[in-house]
């Protein structure tokens, strides 16, 4: 029976991302309707959102449409010249990066400073010559870390091949998606709270500066204030 047949698990809507093929998810016992999978959307299926326009179909860029999700490493040049490699899951770079980088050939085509954006590597075990390229990563690290000195932050280039893509068990995605989805209720739960109205408690070191009630006798008029009466003048005939 799938994990995700019960109530709790199947409210929640896991992995809208794909993280498998639908024949891995099958074997896993993942239900599809639930988990995303490197297919397209269909009866039955969560399949890729990004499924219909994804460039990895394509031979140049790694053609692993369907066999997929993979891991994949990029070159990214901004506006301001700013320069990196990195590397992505195949549908990250497909919502994130991929208009951008038509953005950028647009620009580029026009005369203008467009963003270069390139697929440089995939992930190993690929009959392609871009699988198993290496990227060169620059990452902010503690140099002094481990040592008792100050933390001491500078850039150290990490040059590679890009991480497999990790397929994620059902085990891992229910408690991880249960984790958060307790947050979520927590968070509204202390929403709910504050929009009931803030409640005055005066906390044991905090002075109370209501004003007191004035107490009256019980035959006692409350005075009128009395208000003097100021002659005037008649005013002077020219």
């Amino acid at each position: 029976m799938s994990v995700y047949g019960s109530g709790v698990a199947a409210s929640l809507g896991l992995q809208p991302n794909p993280v498998g093929t639908p024949e891995e998810l099958k074997s896993r016992g993942l239900d599809r309707r639930m988990i995303g999978s490197c297919a397209p959307p269909g009866p039955g299926v969560q399949g890729c959102q990004s499924y219909a326009r994804c460039i990895f179909r394509l031979t140049r860029f790694g053609g692993f449409r369907d066999r997929g999700p993979r891991n994949i490493g990029y070159f990214l040049q901004t506006h301001e010249s700013m320069k990196k490699e990195d590397e992505c899951s195949c549908f990250q770079f497909m919502q994130r990066l991929y208009d951008r980088m038509r953005a950028g050939e647009r620009d580029r085509q026009d005369g203008k400073n467009g963003e270069i954006i390139q697929v440089i590597a995939v992930e190993p075990g690929l009959d392609h010559k871009l699988s198993g390229e290496k990227i060169h990563r620059a990452v902010t690290v503690n140099i002094n870390e481990g040592m008792n000195l100050p933390a001491d932050y500078k850039k150290k280039i990490f040059t590679g091949e890009v991480k497999s893509f990790v397929r994620v068990d059902a085990k891992q995605a229910i408690s991880y998606d249960l984790l958060l989805e307790d947050r979520r209720r927590l968070r509204e739960m202390q929403d709910e709270s504050l929009q009931e109205g803030p409640v005055h408690r005066v906390l044991p070191d905090e002075p109370d500066n209501t004003p007191a009630p004035i107490d009256l006798a019980p035959d006692e008029p409350v005075a009128a204030a009395k208000v003097s009466a100021v002659p005037v003048k008649p005013a002077r005939r020219k």
